[in-house]
């Protein structure tokens, strides 16, 4: 009653909303994030009371989860039900009864329930400044995110301010978790504790409390030493261009009007370039070095720094790195000096300070060398270039690709930018005199490149052969193995013909790379690549320890990301900078569900496998005639030996890459023969992975775990993803295999703990409600006169939704698909398949039950003969 009494909802909803903060804090799924507009006003009355008047509020819905976990309580259902009731009287009737009780006369009660009740008004206000002053405000000293400790809100809170520490450790009952933080309510649950009345009380461990403070504290640290990095990448681009300018002017009378401008700037480059690189040295051993200090000496004497998160200020040659901490304000000092600057990001850094800002200087220095660089190159020099261009490509060569390449390269190599045309018109008019020179220096750059081009022809032209379409948009393909038995010259000149050459070099020296991210016993971890079925080898990398928990990465994601080539004494390339997890922006990443945490529905959306009869194949018709198939299907395949259950996968993969494009379809090959691999890796569009029956049980294992760990990571991001496994019973036994002994054997030898992953694993298929599924299509293995073949099948046997069980007299008949019509079929098909079309389908069964199951094969091949499609099958039924 006295929590109806609040007016912030029944127990059950405020639980639901209060647990989809913490699940989904600071994202679209936050009931109550204070970043849902940009604006800043706009997004405080949001998260203070704007999301129950305009959103999904605190009456409105309660989710599944709450629901397991409290739902049974008959109490909470009991104010659930009767919530306004309550709610009503709490916030009338008793105000005025106890009004009634001082003055026992009617006045009286109106007194109490006026003063009450403007009493409740602006506590609840008091109240909502934890959703919203506490995430607009305070230090962040345990997480990063919005939520902040408020220390100034302790007396109005009574210890809710301490909402950082909260977000941190939702599980801990205390708010302020310092002796001398104000918090009434950790008091009054730990003296309900002692009576009794509260139990379970969850404390955070001090070790993992300043584990959790210094990880936080690096995570900015190596944050604000990528910016750092980031402009000096910058610098040094720009300081390139200016030196490629002095070459080109060096024997011109360019030289004259535009060395001493390009020379200082030249200087003052190396001067930035000096002090960046400075700075990032002095980020090395950076936990080491830092030191509590609060005032430092300048020109106007001591002064007292001002740092937000991150903070930087450089004192010369020295960087400061500050950051409030709990209230105290950590520097990392080198010396001290005179002159403050402040970085690009950080808030105002001190009170008396220079007003020289090196953003602002770099932003300048960066236009005024463009303006310097392209007021160079004139209109007329142009005009020159263009006729130039046009006589060469009329002697060199009638390839039209050859002609644009030169024409491109020459206006590439003197641009001009037409913007800063009207701005140098001066500059323009009194080089004109200049051309003649400037016109030698460019017939001697085209023909030279006119040169080099000729001498490449017929690498060209053999390159081009070697290239096949691939679709309108897409331009060209070659595959990796083409490129690995061209010579030098043979890639050179298709680099030249594709417009590519130096493409690294133009993008600044980036190199990006992809992998699925398998992390070891120690932390860190290395980007796998599925080229080589996830083994370890020299190209992997290494992703260290930091950025896996600052982007919450898992065993499993796909990163990509730009990295750098290994330093001296390293062995791998090493990640520098995370650009996309899973395929979607990394900011997806740290606040997804986990897989376990997601609600598993049956299929209701259908894979479309029926293919047309140009590919003669009726393996996809039949199965969506007996065992339709749904996205989030767990279905077993029972084959006999020498049944055609590698063509009937391949055949299923083949069909959904053509009618399901939004798949992603991974086929895992567990002990299989190395010539099947390459017929699958040949016939097959999806990802194919394997690991065939030379190499240990132990690799089987890791390719099946990375498999299906990269799968759940795509479902967390509502991504639809089917793996076809050939085949669990051989994955069952590398298990059997690799398991420590029980001491408890079953039948045929399996060990009585070996079949509870690859169960798992089986398990993990499910469709998921509000997206994402995960659909698994495995084969089992019968009739192999192996007795651990048919433990493990007994063992799986129901366990799927959907079963197509094949038959050996079928095959032996040479009658393909080799399906046993009567013995296959889905769980729940009316989920997925139209009730007229369901309804004809239990015709046909009752027809063909019947029959034998060769008979009843050839009777259904002989009818999709006739027919085009499963409906025109259908239709003639009707006839």
């Amino acid at each position: 009653m006295l929590s109806a009494g609040t007016l912030q909802g029944p127990a059950l909803s405020w639980a639901s909303n209060h647990f989809k903060h913490h699940t989904y804090t600071d994202t679209d799924l936050d009931p109550h994030s204070p970043l849902k507009y940009k604006s800043k006003v706009r997004g405080f009355w949001w998260s203070h009371m704007g999301w129950m008047l305009e959103g999904e509020g605190s009456y409105k819905s309660i989710d599944k989860v709450t629901m397991v976990k409290l739902g049974r309580n008959k109490l909470l259902r009991w104010q659930l039900k009767y919530y306004w009731e309550l709610a009503t009287i709490m916030n009338t009737v008793v105000p005025a009864l106890i009004g009634f009780a001082f003055g026992h006369t009617v006045l009286a009660a109106y007194t109490g329930f006026l003063f009450i009740g403007l009493g409740r008004a602006l506590q609840q206000q008091i109240t909502f400044f934890v959703n919203s002053l506490c995430h607009f405000a305070g230090t962040q000293k345990y997480i990063q995110g919005t939520s902040g400790d408020v220390w100034w809100l302790a007396l109005l809170l009574l210890g809710e301010n301490w909402h950082n520490y909260h977000h941190a450790f939702p599980s801990d009952y205390r708010n302020g978790a310092k002796w001398y933080q104000f918090d009434v309510h950790k008091w009054i649950i730990y003296l309900m504790s002692v009576f009794g009345l509260a139990w379970d009380l969850k404390r955070t461990p001090q070790v993992r409390v300043e584990a959790k403070v210094s990880q936080t504290l690096e995570q900015y640290i190596n944050l604000r030493k990528e910016q750092l990095e980031s402009m000096n990448a910058k610098i040094a681009e720009i300081a390139l261009n200016v030196q490629n300018r002095l070459v080109e002017i060096e024997n011109t009378n360019l030289r004259k009007r535009f060395a001493h401008s390009l020379t200082k700037l030249q200087n003052n480059l190396s001067n930035i370039t000096q002090q960046l690189n400075q700075q990032l040295k002095n980020f090395e051993n950076s936990s080491e070095n830092i030191v509590n200090i609060i005032n430092l000496l300048s020109p106007y004497g001591y002064i007292k720094i001002r740092a937000m998160f991150g903070g930087y200020g450089v004192y010369k040659d020295s960087v400061i790195i500050g950051i409030i901490v709990d209230d105290e304000l950590y520097f990392k000092v080198d010396k001290q000096s005179a002159e403050i600057y402040e970085l690009k990001g950080s808030k105002p850094f001190c009170y008396k300070a220079r007003d020289k800002i090196i953003t602002f200087n770099l932003l300048l220095l960066i236009t005024f060398s463009k303006l310097i660089i392209n007021s160079i190159t004139m209109t007329k020099e142009k005009n020159e270039i263009l006729k130039i261009s046009k006589n060469n490509s009329s002697n060199i060569t009638k390839k039209s690709t050859e002609k644009k390449q030169i024409a491109n390269d020459s206006l590439e190599e003197h641009s001009f930018s037409t913007s800063y045309e009207d701005s140098y018109e001066e500059v323009n008019s009194s080089n004109n005199n200049n051309t003649n020179n400037t016109s030698e220096v460019h017939d001697d750059i085209s023909q030279k490149r006119t040169t080099e081009t000729g001498t490449h022809t017929h690498e060209a032209k053999k390159a081009q052969t070697d290239l096949e379409p691939c679709g309108e948009s897409s331009g060209v393909r070659v595959t990796l193995r083409q490129l690995k038995q061209k010579s030098p010259e043979e890639l050179q000149a298709q680099a030249e013909l594709l417009g590519i050459e130096n493409k690294i070099v133009d993008q600044g020296g980036h190199i990006s790379g992809e992998g699925v991210l398998e992390i070891l016993p120690d932390g860190f971890g290395f980007l796998r690549s599925p080229d080589a079925n996830y083994l370890a080898g020299p190209d992997d990398i290494y992703v260290s320890l930091n950025q896996i928990r600052r982007f919450g990465l898992k065993k499993g994601d796909t990163v990509e990301g730009q990295i750098r080539a290994p330093k001296s004494g390293e062995r791998y390339f090493a990640l520098l900078k995370l650009s996309k997890v899973n395929f979607e922006n990394n900011d997806n990443a740290y606040h997804r569900v986990h897989f376990d945490n997601l609600t598993p529905l049956y299929p209701d959306q259908k894979l479309f496998l029926e293919m047309d009869n140009e590919t003669k194949d009726f393996s996809t018709r039949t199965i969506e005639l007996v065992a339709p198939m749904g996205k989030g299907q767990r279905a077993l395949i029972v084959a006999p030996p020498r049944t055609g259950k590698t063509v009937l996968l391949q055949n299923i993969a083949h069909a959904i890459t053509t009618n399901n494009p939004e798949v992603y379809l991974m086929v895992l090959l567990i002990d299989e023969r190395p010539e099947e691999v390459t017929d699958m890796q040949r016939s097959v569009k999806g990802e194919v992975v394997s690991s065939t029956f030379d190499e240990p049980a132990a690799r089987h294992v890791q390719l099946a775990e990375m498999v299906i760990e990269k799968a759940k990571r795509l479902v967390e991001h509502k991504k639809d993803v089917v793996i076809l496994l050939d085949s669990i019973t051989r994955l069952a036994r590398a298990y059997n295999t690799v398991v420590p002994s029980s001491g408890k054997v079953l039948t045929g030898g399996v060990d009585a703990n070996a079949l509870q992953r690859p169960k798992r694993f089986f398990g993990a298929a499910r469709n998921i409600e509000n997206g994402g599924s995960l659909t698994i299509i495995a084969t089992a293995l019968i009739e192999t006169g192996s007795r651990m073949d048919e433990v493990i099948f007994e063992e799986f046997k129901g366990t799927g939704n959907s079963e197509i069980v094949l038959d050996r007299k079928i095959a032996d008949k040479r009658i393909y698909p080799a399906i046993d019509i009567t013995k296959s079929g889905t769980r729940k098909e009316e989920l997925l398949v139209d009730r007229a079309i369901l309804s004809k389908m239990w015709v046909l069964r009752r027809i063909i039950n019947p029959m034998g199951t060769v008979d009843a094969m050839e009777f259904l091949l002989s009818k999709f003969k006739e027919t085009k499609t499963n409906n025109e099958f259908f239709n003639s039924m009707n006839s």
